[in-house]
């Protein structure tokens, strides 16, 4: 999955959860970063259908461009830069 502000896409289900633990606590904290935490938790350890946090991420980043209102996810939702 390529996000925004990435250089090199995630590609595994590490690659999402340190992408996660990365952003801002603020973020971390907010409900649809929260659903992709607790996703890739549930399939980190009881495995599944790994399309599941794939699915979360993408919904949290459209949340935030349907907010924002502008087609682009905003600076704290790209990430942390420089990695």
């Amino acid at each position: 999955m390529e996000l925004p502000g990435q250089r090199k896409p995630l590609v595994t289900l590490r690659d999402g959860a340190e992408y996660i633990i990365k952003l801002p606590k603020a973020d971390r904290e907010l409900p649809q970063c929260e659903t992709v935490i607790e996703v890739l938790m549930l399939i980190g350890e009881h495995g599944g259908d790994p399309m599941m946090p794939h699915i979360a991420m993408m919904k949290a980043l459209q949340r935030h461009r349907a907010e924002s209102g502008s087609g682009t996810a905003p600076e704290s939702c790209q990430g942390p830069q420089g990695h």
